[in-house]
């Protein structure tokens, strides 16, 4: 999922002015209810909810996107794919070598960093994010497994601009074998100076792992496989406004970022920063709505 890592402010969205999302509100609320989902149902909704909007209204700020975003997309088989093909677990890459250093740019809320040391015991992480909510997220998910240093089996975690990790990292004389950008570069202010900290950082031979939208990702189709996944696994009632906040907060917050770089312009940016060669590219993931590149310095 889409995870914005610049801005802290809180927002506070209203539905019911915007005709589209109000019935996309309204038709998760029918549902919820267990009532059932037709033009005419959805239209006396759709009418009470103009007259009292506080009945359909979603605030979109990142507490709400934090929780949701974990109770959602940890119930999908859609997000859980892209976990495991990240890791090579399933999919084209390689798996992650035990014992190896993992820097994971843009952490959130640390569900990357828990799949990793459930499968590799005696990898030592680094994880970085500059926004509060999902590092309280973060440090409370993984509570015993935290260490103010690097050390295997424990993870690291910064709560700091990424541009400044890279600083710690030469001043603790780390070099990480395999570095994770999931969802994070087409948010980043200076991408190609970002990358090119990356290439500097990693260890000879160092991998990078990078999932990001690019010019095809739509997503409705996203959410629409997410819904699916979510009511295949009897999960969609309960989780009908977690779901209306995630959707309605990359509609409102995220969407305009979404087709910032192609697929092009990132493996243009990545063998310009530093990186001798690319060994993966394809745009198959989370629903064949994510770019999913590997590349080695």
């Amino acid at each position: 999922m889409c995870r914005n890592r610049r801005s802290r402010d809180r927002h506070s969205y209203y539905h019911a002015g915007i005709a589209a999302d109000i019935a996309e509100v309204v038709r998760i609320k029918l549902i919820s209810l267990g009532k059932r989902v037709n033009s005419n149902s959805v239209g006396k909704e759709f009418a009470l909810a103009r007259i009292r909007p506080e009945l359909t209204a979603i605030t979109l700020d990142w507490s709400s996107y934090a929780a949701a975003y974990d109770r959602v997309l940890c119930r999908t088989a859609t997000y859980q794919a892209l976990i495991t093909d990240l890791l090579g677990r399933t999919g084209p890459l390689t798996p992650l070598r035990d014992g190896a250093v993992v820097l994971d740019c843009g952490c959130g809320t640390g569900n990357l960093c828990r799949s990793i040391l459930d499968q590799l015991p005696a990898a030592t992480l680094l994880a970085v994010d500059n926004d509060a909510t999902m590092a309280q997220h973060f440090r409370r998910k993984l509570v015993d497994r935290l260490s103010p240093l690097p050390m295997p089996g424990r993870v690291c975690f910064l709560e700091t601009d990424l541009m400044a990790v890279f600083a710690w990292l030469k001043a603790h004389n780390v070099r990480p074998n395999y570095v994770f950008l999931v969802n994070v570069l087409y948010l980043v202010d200076e991408p190609a100076a970002a990358l090119r900290m990356i290439a500097g950082c990693l260890h000879p031979h160092g991998e990078l792992r990078l999932s990001n939208p690019d010019e095809r990702t739509n997503l409705e189709v996203l959410f629409r496989q997410l819904e699916q996944d979510l009511v295949a696994a009897q999960q969609f009632d309960s989780l009908a406004h977690d779901f209306a906040v995630l959707k309605g907060f990359n509609r409102q917050c995220l969407s305009s970022k979404l087709h910032r770089q192609s697929s092009a312009e990132i493996c243009r940016l990545v063998l310009e920063t530093g990186f001798r060669r690319i060994t993966h590219v394809t745009h198959d993931h989370y629903a064949g709505q994510s770019l999913l590149l590997s590349a080695r310095i």
